[in-house]
């Protein structure tokens, strides 16, 4: 007698494929942010390797949107993307350093000096977007570049050199503003960083954009 090997019906057959790609992480869409508890920003005063005042900023938006910004006592900045390294817990911060929680305050290691970084309670609410749309200028290495921004967030970058497209939102926390640019004829997209607005003449006429690795970073005037 010859046994007939046995054969999942159709559905079952579909059902078992589907457990096994999510057992092996086949569903490459998916990714949980492990940041959601970090989510915020943080900061502290050091001293840097001359024993000069510095400022160092981590802001946390979610998994892939994570900007260290290092401020000197001749307001120098310098600017880096992070990546959380989920195993070993830390941020980290391409030839910076890194991060890990500790309660309530970040434990940092910049150039091998420690720094604290105390979470910051006194963010204001965001604008609504449409209140930040219009145009604005930023004077940079490659000249003079107007951006131009949507009621919805959409914005998009002319200079002589560069055109690049991109949108701002509100950050989950309600207290940041994330910025991405989507597309850039002079940098690889996409790039994530966040967005200060304050005011030099009336209230929201500055951006202050922290990208790193672009040349949108730095000021801009509406």
């Amino acid at each position: 007698m010859h046994s007939n090997p046995s054969i999942l019906p159709g559905g079952a057959l579909l059902a078992a494929i589907a457990l096994l790609l999510t057992a092996c992480g086949g569903d490459s869409n998916h990714r949980d942010d492990n940041t959601s508890g970090l989510r915020g920003q943080y900061t502290g005063v050091y001293q840097d390797q001359q024993g000069r005042p510095a400022l160092a900023t981590v802001t946390v938006i979610d998994e892939q949107n994570l900007t260290l910004v290092l401020r000197d006592d001749n307001d120098q900045t310098s600017r880096y993307t992070g990546v959380h390294d989920t195993q070993a817990a830390l941020l980290t911060f391409t030839d910076q350093g890194s991060c890990e929680a500790e309660a309530a305050t970040l434990s940092c290691r910049f150039n091998d000096i420690p720094v604290t970084l105390n979470p910051r309670s006194d963010l204001p609410a965001t604008p609504d977007l449409s209140a930040l749309a219009g145009a604005y200028q930023h004077r940079g290495d490659d000249g003079i570049a107007t951006l131009n921004a949507d009621s919805d967030g959409t914005f998009e970058v002319e200079s002589e050199a560069c055109h690049s497209a991109g949108r701002w939102a509100a950050a989950p926390d309600g207290r940041l503003m994330a910025i991405s640019v989507t597309s850039s004829s002079c940098a690889e997209a996409p790039l994530n960083g966040y967005l200060k607005v304050d005011g030099l003449y009336t209230d929201g006429d500055t951006l202050e954009v922290h990208l790193p690795d672009t040349a949108l970073a730095g000021f801009w005037f509406r």
